[in-house]
């Protein structure tokens, strides 16, 4: 992304607080383009957005749809590049430490039939002119994510907000979401977005929009399952994240970045355009507390096994990992805190299985209500569900019901009461 200068989170937070009292936006000059015209911002109509469809897809079986959202001035100029040099999710690999799979060669097994993945690559914006004439910023692709990342040209009416024209690049998503599923068969439980940088900054926005009906007005809301950043953040205010429904959260950021620090920190393209009105990033801890509090999960962690190695590119690469359970609909937070890390992560293999892997065992949370208990995905709760809970006694395999890490009593109890057919 760019570099930010770090702060601690009470002086952050401090300083905004006065900021918030002090800033206003100010009129501006008529802006080049209106905040949905997308070829003003040369960005791909929806229905032009590269797609990767998996070799084993099928159309009239729910597929999972995963939108990659790339960082701020993208690795080779675009999504698929980045995709293509260094996000590298699609085709299989392998390194010193483990092999993947990749998405376009996995197969998904659905109560419908087997299919494969969905993979869309949209491109975000270029502005037509620069209000912010600096290099970091003119001509460069970017998300409009939140107040302080990372639509630099439109930041110079004061300490907050934006100044008129920004593009509206969730309701863009929303749009992308609901063409694919024009054209290919999603499973609306499995709809997932990733962003690395500032595609994780929108990545959480469009988290915190989930649900949200006036917002997406006169379109409804396209639901999302799951999101997973990389050294992404929720807004310094809160009051930005306007969710309706939980989504399911997997953040992971390094205690060695310093493009967006672990603490949190002033924004540095910000003091370079706009000296008067710094923007200031929240940090991993904020982020992380942010959603358990937006999703009611438990605020009791639960520390899960490290992934070895996080960074194949620094030596002694751990990613931490920690989960908080018991969200509103079964919504869940977790956490890879990387140690040693730094913002530009060269993702291991093991990394890459765990992502995956991830966002396939989260579904929408809710989505399993009132059949949470079908673990065969038979459509009915019998003893083939319950063979497979016991199987998983005191692990933390499917039969986890409840989210609690382990497979226990608790668990026997939920599958008990849900015995039966399906019934929604």
């Amino acid at each position: 992304m760019h570099r930010t200068t770090a702060v601690g989170l009470l002086v952050l937070f401090a300083v905004l607080g006065a900021f918030g009292m002090a800033g206003t936006l100010q009129a501006q000059d008529e802006p080049p383009c209106e905040s949905r015209d997308w070829a003003c911002f040369s960005m791909d109509p929806v229905d032009e957005v590269p797609v990767h469809v998996s070799q084993h897809y099928e159309h009239g079986v729910g597929s999972p749809l995963l939108i990659y959202l790339h960082r701020y001035a993208p690795y080779g100029g675009s999504g698929v590049e980045e995709e293509l040099t260094w996000t590298k999710l699609w085709p299989a690999g392998s390194d010193d430490y483990g092999d993947y799979i990749g998405m376009n060669d996995q197969v998904i097994e659905t109560p419908e039939g087997d299919t494969g993945w969905i993979y869309a690559l949209p491109n975000g914006a270029i502005d037509p002119v620069s209000a912010c004439d600096i290099e970091d910023v003119r001509d460069l692709r970017y998300w409009n994510a939140f107040d302080d990342c990372c639509a630099f040209n439109y930041m110079g009416g004061g300490f907050t907000g934006l100044t008129p024209g920004a593009p509206d690049h969730p309701t863009y998503l929303n749009d992308l979401i609901r063409h694919l599923k024009s054209v290919y068969t999603i499973d609306p439980d499995r709809v997932y977005i990733m962003g690395f940088s500032a595609g994780g900054f929108l990545a959480h926005r469009m988290a915190c929009l989930n649900g949200n009906v006036s917002y997406y007005a006169p379109h409804p809301p396209e639901p999302i399952a799951a999101i997973a950043t990389l050294g992404g953040c929720l807004p310094t205010d809160l009051n930005q994240c306007q969710s309706v429904k939980p989504v399911n959260i997997l953040t992971e950021h390094a205690t060695g970045d310093q493009s967006v620090p672990y603490s949190g920190g002033i924004e540095t393209l910000t003091l370079e355009c706009w000296p008067d009105y710094p923007r200031a990033h929240a940090g991993a801890l904020a982020t992380i507390a942010g959603w358990i509090f937006l999703n009611r999960t438990s605020t009791d962690g639960e520390i899960r096994d490290s992934i070895i190695p996080l960074d194949v590119s620094v030596p002694y690469s751990i990613g931490e990992n920690i989960r908080w359970s018991g969200g509103r609909d079964g919504a869940i937070v977790q956490h890879i805190r990387g140690i040693f890390g730094t913002h530009f992560i060269n993702m291991s293999m093991n990394f890459r299985t765990f992502l995956v892997d991830w966002f396939l065992d989260h579904p929408r949370p809710g989505s399993g209500i009132p059949c949470t208990a079908d673990l065969d995905h038979d459509g009915i709760v019998s003893g083939a569900d319950l063979n497979i809970l016991l199987g998983d006694w005191g692990t933390d395999g499917i039969g986890d019901l409840d989210g609690s890490g382990i497979v226990d009593g608790a668990d026997l109890t939920i599958l008990l009461a849900h015995w039966g057919p399906c019934t929604g």
